[in-house]
């Protein structure tokens, strides 16, 4: 119900589409850039990989093909990006094109309705997935950078109980949204008792608050590790900076649960669900890209020293390529006269002249 006297628009409702836009094309361009920095870190310097990678890359992409589609999501697409990290992007796109972001819910025509409610689902899927093993493939990475091998210290027990917590509840969210309504885009009519039911509130307020107190969990566990480290007080800033991405991170996930909390403090009847969903979409999607550089931040420094050994690889080459050259334009320059002359007649006259300096040698010590 619009408050007051507001008339709803249905035809040029206002909106903020543009700028989700632009924020889903900046993550993108990001989480490209430093997921390939730190896999030529990996492939070049390292030259090894580990179980945290693996769950990281399945945390960024994986999609499968598929011809066809059944109305809402898949409408009209031959490509269907499941979970994680890119089919997050694809969801929020696919909104901004088809119903737009932020616009209020009376402004929003009933049969346009069922395409908010089957992103809506999908986005949160995708999203849990996508933050499930994307924390789980940090907590990973450092036992791997501050637990020596074989060493069992209270860090590596924090870090593994994070975990066994994170892959648990994650896997109880996408059940309790999965198993009542799929396949979602068959029982669109159920959609709405989906994710309006009885107990909503209190599942949407619990993992909004699980999912903060994570947040801040692998936020805080490093920094006391980092600041009993022996070096000077410069390098462990220098460290601990490195880690403060995830206040990004703690902050959507804040968001997130500030608008769960006003969601279902206003009544039923004035709820402008849609506005609500396109914000938390956001937030979400920060925290997921959060996810995912902060991940790669610790395997910068290996992936510009690849970049540096490749420059530097380039330039021996075209050096070698050159000192070639040198001394190929120096054998022709030191033989006899005659021969000299008779090579460049011949190169005049359109005759390849294919010696190698070896030959030029030869020819000159003939002589």
């Amino acid at each position: 119900m619009p408050p007051g006297d507001v008339i709803p628009e249905f035809d040029h409702p206002s909106n903020g589409t543009a700028g989700v836009i632009a924020l889903c094309i900046i993550s993108l361009a990001l989480t490209l850039f430093f997921v390939l920095l730190y896999t030529c870190g990996r492939v070049f310097v390292v030259k090894r990989f580990h179980i945290s990678d693996a769950i990281a890359f399945a945390s960024f992409v994986r999609l499968y093909w598929r011809k066809g589609g059944k109305s809402g999501l898949l409408s009209n697409t031959a490509a269907f990006f499941q979970g994680l990290y890119i089919g997050l992007l694809y969801v929020n796109l696919h909104a901004s094109i088809t119903m737009g972001y932020f616009v209020h819910q009376w402004d929003i025509r009933i049969s346009s309705f069922g395409d908010f409610l089957l992103d809506y689902i999908y986005a949160t899927v995708f999203y849990q997935l996508t933050i499930m093993l994307s924390k789980a493939a940090i907590l990973l990475q450092w036992i791997r950078i501050f637990v020596p091998t074989g060493t069992r210290n209270r860090f590596f027990r924090l870090c593994s109980g994070i975990i066994v917590v994170d892959v648990l509840f994650y896997v109880a969210a996408e059940l309790i949204i999965i198993i009542p309504c799929a396949p979602f885009a068959e029982h669109v009519e159920k959609l709405g008792i989906c994710s309006s039911g009885s107990q909503a509130q209190y599942i949407d307020f619990t993992s909004a608050t699980i999912n903060l107190l994570l947040d801040l969990t692998i936020f805080a566990a490093p920094q006391t590790v980092i600041w009993r480290l022996h070096m000077s007080r410069t390098k462990r800033l220098n460290v601990s900076l490195i880690f403060t991405i995830g206040t990004i991170a703690c902050a959507a996930a804040v968001g997130r649960l500030v608008a769960t909390i006003y969601f279902y403090r206003v009544p039923q009847v004035y709820r402008d669900s849609t506005y609500l969903a396109s914000y938390v979409g956001v937030v979400t999607l920060i925290e997921a890209t959060s996810g995912i550089l902060i991940f790669c931040f610790p395997g910068v420094p290996k992936g510009l020293q690849a970049i540096r050994n490749a420059k530097q690889s380039i330039y021996r080459l075209r050096f070698r390529l050159s000192s070639k050259e040198s001394s190929f334009a120096d054998d022709i320059d030191h033989l006899p006269l005659t021969q000299h002359a008779s090579l460049r007649t011949n190169e005049s006259n359109g005759h390849a002249c294919d010696l190698t300096p070896t030959q030029y040698r030869a020819a000159s010590n003939m002589s």
